[in-house]
């Protein structure tokens, strides 16, 4: 009988261990959720105002993680709803008050003229996109409390299948923040 309880609380415990296991956010996020193509991105030095350039190899330093966007393509990357119902960039370190958020991305068919909704910590933003070319949209936040999470949830997606199946909606190329109001910021969106 004491064999076969030891043997019972052995196999208790290795399936605790299966159902919880110990490992890091971004390990879990990649092999066991499959909420994101990267694992371990290299990273590559650059500044918040220079933004998050989705054409390169890797990601910015100041970016902590990355979920709901597939792997690199040539000019950027997809949001991916395969992965997640929405697009996750978590920065290093938090933004506060006033900020401009602008984004670079271009929208498949089935997302034009549909809402996307951006979130930046607690505070929700909407636009539409207008047509399925390359465009620039610049969204005022004001910030109550830190925040260092974005969330960008389109509402349409398309089948893909290619190299691999993916349901994207829209193509991500650049992501900047600017403290204070757009209206405010010298950036020149058609320059970038």
């Amino acid at each position: 009988m004491g064999a076969s309880l030891i043997i019972f609380l052995f196999y208790i415990g290795v399936a605790y261990l299966i159902a919880s296991p110990n490992v890091s956010k971004e390990y879990s996020n990649y092999y066991i959720k499959r909420n994101t193509s990267d694992w371990r991105p290299a990273k590559y030095s650059g500044s918040i105002r220079e933004g998050f350039d989705f054409s390169r190899a890797g990601q910015p330093d100041f970016i902590q993680a990355t979920m709901g966007l597939s792997s690199l393509e040539r000019g950027g990357r997809w949001t991916d709803a395969r992965l997640a119902p929405f697009a996750k960039i978590t920065y290093q370190e938090p933004f506060s008050g006033e900020l401009c958020l602008i984004l670079h991305a271009v929208a498949v068919r089935a997302q034009t003229g549909k809402e996307v909704i951006v979130r930046l910590g607690s505070e929700e933003k909407r636009f539409i996109t207008d047509t399925d070319k390359p465009q620039w949209y610049a969204l005022d936040f004001r910030l109550e409390s830190p925040a260092k999470t974005i969330e960008i949830e389109p509402s349409a997606f398309e089948t893909v299948f290619g190299r691999y199946y993916r349901k994207i909606a829209l193509g991500l190329y650049h992501l900047i923040i600017i403290p204070g109001k757009c209206a405010d910021t010298e950036i020149h969106l058609s320059k970038k």
